[in-house]
């Protein structure tokens, strides 16, 4: 009843409801092989690894658009048993336009890798490509606006979250810079308050298969906090 719930708001949405997607709020700190859910203090614990989660809402489109994925690639049954084992104080009631706890995000993404076996880096890496393609078929306008996968990642900071900030000005967004920028090959560095570089991850995996570039891209964390990391985007060798 409580995945019904969630359809039904999605549903209305996709019908005429605002279609405005933002990265607004989605970073939050979780550990590099984890699958544990445990929270204490507002942390993430693995192992000895600490991840502050933090108390920061995110963009109620980060989750519907993660139930879809799950649904599409693990079935209803899966998304049930999230919501079961998370049990949100909302009851699972999202809308895209909405914001919500982004440790109640967290702790779907640590279930899903306990249930399929799987790392939270690889679920979080997996659902930023997932989310590339929605931001291709709601943004066709905004994703087309470049010409080349590079043209576009190289445009994030100085025009494509100036866009998203000025949709939403209370945005919490992650910092690039750019220390190497040539022909074919880009570098980012990323700065977030928060652990989320395997989502960036996906997300850059998104693009360069978007734009069909024979490009590969290697991740390299900055810190042992997990709050920088570096992406080398390379041609193919």
């Amino acid at each position: 009843m409580v995945l019904g719930l969630l359809r039904s708001v999605r549903s209305d949405e996709r019908s005429g409801g605002d279609q405005r997607v933002s990265e607004a709020g989605f970073h939050a700190s979780l550990p590099d092989p984890a699958i544990s859910s445990a929270c204490r203090r507002n942390r993430f614990v693995t192992g000895d690894r600490v991840c502050w989660a933090g108390m920061s809402s995110m963009m109620g489109i980060v989750f519907t658009e993660f139930f879809d994925m799950v649904e599409h690639r693990h079935g209803l049954r899966m998304s049930e048993q999230l919501l079961d084992a998370v049990a949100p104080a909302n009851e699972g009631a999202y809308t895209a336009v909405g914001n919500y706890d982004h440790q109640d995000m967290m702790r779907y993404v640590a279930e899903l890798a306990r249930d399929t076996g799987r790392s939270v880096d690889m679920i979080l890496a997996e659902f930023g490509e997932y989310l590339f393609e929605v931001f291709v078929r709601r943004y066709p306008g905004l994703i087309e606006s470049a010409g080349s996968a590079i043209e576009f990642l190289g445009s994030v900071e100085a025009f494509i979250h100036v866009e998203v900030v000025k949709l939403y000005p209370d945005a919490e967004l992650p910092h690039f810079e750019y220390p190497v920028r040539e022909q074919g090959r880009l570098v980012m560095v990323y700065r977030s308050s928060r652990w989320l570089a395997p989502f960036a991850l996906g997300l850059i995996r998104g693009c360069i298969a978007h734009f069909g570039d024979a490009l590969e891209v290697r991740m390299t964390d900055l810190s042992e906090q997990g709050t920088r990391a570096r992406f080398e985007i390379t041609p193919v060798a």
